[in-house]
């Protein structure tokens, strides 16, 4: 039985951006770049109408113009929607209404000093707390790849590694101890009971307790990095192992397991795979394969078997994608706009069909909503898909 095709249900123009479309089963928002301003837009799911819109001023522009615009995905919780925009300011907007709640700036607050594409991961809400990555200090030797804060307040000339904001007020909880954070956004989950938040920085993977913003466990990655470290670590529950990647280090793709011995954390890498190197793309697990594409020229869809490293498929005919993987089907958008959609085993990728969605650069992450909706976006546009059947 072939896979179900999509059918149009609605689209609107947007502005640059690569933050991902977000919906809470009703309402669907965005964030987007128009001139000095960051838009974020409520829009109805089932008919595309606008319900309302916020804007604010931003003061930073990325010196590349196909990295401008927001990069941070918002984040859904307690009524609330939050965003981060390109230059560390964070906003708490109503989400039923649009009004702002609070706004908070990292540069004002933490020392945050922003690389050359600007801020880029996506705020996390945990209880009552929005946890951020603060991008941490800048070493003597980094400062020529930062936009350096002439104005760092005194007393706060060391950048925490992440902050935790009160949800209802942006007033500071609790702050870590300095870390290289990096673009990678945090993930939150629970190990042995023991609640986390994991941040894949610019030279280590680090789990953090957010009841105190103190450091659980470490471990060190690499001793070099690239500005652009970007991968959202996943986590294989059932071999205890989290999953990363980056793509100008040796290194490729690693797991590091997580254990608790006698109260305390212990982290190793259990194994890494230097022919998976992934740049401003995601990964996904699915069963025991991590699958995503390489940066080489000639893009290659790679999967890699997490129970020991070994490499299971290295397949041509994919541009550089972001995935998504459903209940019963791979998707994989390529920046040219291009879906593809097919089925995945330890032999490889098999297409079922592909149509072009999008008509710009595609890099973004899509999003399905109750297995019927499929959004999108790029630089010029919103699209919302529904899976025919």
């Amino acid at each position: 039985m072939g896979l179900p095709r999509l059918d149009l249900l609605w689209e609107r123009s947007l502005g640059k951006g690569h933050s991902a479309v977000v919906c809470d089963g009703e309402s669907v928002y965005s964030q987007h770049l128009e001139s000095e301003h960051e838009v974020v837009s409520c829009w109805r799911l089932d008919d595309g109408n606008l319900h309302w819109s916020y804007r604010y001023a931003v003061g930073f522009h990325s010196y590349h113009a196909p990295y401008d615009g927001p990069h941070s995905t918002p984040a859904l919780g307690n009524n609330y929607i939050i965003t981060a925009s390109i230059d560390a300011q964070i906003h708490a907007i109503d989400a039923a209404d649009g009004l702002l709640i609070w706004q908070v700036d990292l540069k004002e607050v933490c020392g945050t000093r922003l690389p050359q594409s600007g801020y880029a991961s996506s705020p996390l809400i945990w209880n009552d707390c929005v946890i951020l990555p603060a991008l941490g200090e800048a070493t003597k030797e980094e400062t020529e790849d930062f936009v350096l804060n002439p104005d760092v307040p005194a007393g706060r000339d060391v950048v925490p590694g992440a902050v935790a904001l009160d949800i209802r007020t942006g007033k500071e909880v609790w702050r870590t101890e300095t870390f290289r954070s990096s673009h990678s956004s945090p993930i939150a989950l629970k190990i042995d009971c023991q609640p986390m938040i994991v941040f894949h920085t610019m030279f280590e993977l680090i789990g953090v307790d957010p009841a105190d913003g103190s450091i659980l466990w470490r471990q060190l990655l690499r001793s070099a990095a690239a500005d652009n470290v970007s991968f959202t670590p996943l986590w294989d529950s059932e071999r205890r192992q989290f999953l990363v990647c980056h793509g100008y280090c040796d290194f490729g793709a690693q797991a590091i397991m997580l254990e608790k011995i006698n109260g305390k954390w212990r982290s190793e890498i259990a194994w890494t795979n230097s022919r998976m190197q992934i740049v401003h793309t995601n990964g996904v697990l699915t069963g025991t394969t991590l699958i995503g594409t390489n940066r080489e020229t000639a893009t290659l869809l790679v999967g890699i078997d997490v129970r020991d490293g070994s490499t299971l498929f290295r397949q041509r005919g994919f541009g550089k994608s972001n995935l998504l993987v459903t209940e019963d089907r791979l998707l994989i958008l390529d920046e040219g706009g291009e879906l593809v959609a097919g089925q995945l085993d330890e032999q490889g990728f098999t297409e079922q069909w592909r149509d072009p969605v999008l008509d710009a650069k595609a890099w973004t992450v899509p999003s399905v909503v109750a297995g019927q909706f499929l959004l999108m976006r790029d630089n010029r546009q919103l699209k919302v898909y529904r899976f025919a059947m």
